[in-house]
């Protein structure tokens, strides 16, 4: 009976382990600059990414992109702000990946504790990264830049905004002082001054990941 129950442990523990790793070409931004290398991907066994290391010493700080799977890669803590939800804002841990399919326009996201298709969403860094998966608007005072899916702003505490469209993989940095700017699309009005949703009935403060709850 104990050689079958240690038999029973050795296996569940061999499987809950497993993880292989493999080498894909992605890229992201350096203070401004692409950087594209190989990346070691350490998946479990359910695909999920837990490790991620560059071949680079580069620091990962912004969004990872694999362009020809049309998929990003969170490489830190994400909150995740949901107009589905009422705008609930939900935690998503680092190495989190999204998934764009554009036959059937379906978003899959994939954490370590969620797997599902997914919309009216964006997702924030806690300090100043915004990802939007639809297309949107950045307003800074009367100017406006269209985004397309799948691109991000970085907001510097007036000093300057740094914004990224995926569709044309062109990186842009604009010194502002004291300007007012926005984010804008069908589903959220973001103040990127004041870090906050501004909606009809109130404003929505936004929260960093570690005070929020898991989303599952």
């Amino acid at each position: 009976m104990l050689i079958l129950t240690y038999a029973i442990y050795t296996i569940q523990k061999l499987y809950n382990n497993y993880s292989k790793t493999e080498t894909q070409e992605l890229s992201t931004y350096f203070a401004g600059i692409k950087v594209e290398d190989k990346f070691n991907i350490k998946t479990n066994r359910k695909n999920e990414i837990i490790e991620l290391q560059p071949t680079k010493k580069i620091k990962l700080n912004t969004i990872i992109y694999n362009k020809e799977k049309n998929k990003v890669i969170f490489p830190n803590n994400m909150n995740l702000i949901s107009a589905k939800d009422n705008y609930k804002q939900y935690k998503i841990n680092k190495y989190a990946s999204l998934s764009f399919d554009e036959n059937n326009t379906n978003y899959l996201l994939k954490t370590t504790d969620y797997e599902k298709n997914i919309e009216n969403f964006i997702l924030y860094d806690g300090n100043d990264l915004y990802f939007m998966p639809e297309t949107s608007t950045l307003i800074i005072d009367e100017e406006k830049i269209d985004l397309s899916p799948m691109s991000f702003v970085i907001f510097n505490n007036n000093n300057s905004i740094e914004y990224y469209d995926n569709e044309q993989d062109k990186y842009n940095v604009k010194d502002i002082k004291n300007e007012q700017a926005k984010i804008i699309n069908n589903n959220y009005v973001i103040n990127l001054n004041e870090d906050k949703i501004q909606r009809a009935n109130g404003n929505i403060l936004l929260t960093k990941p570690e005070y929020l709850d898991i989303l599952k």
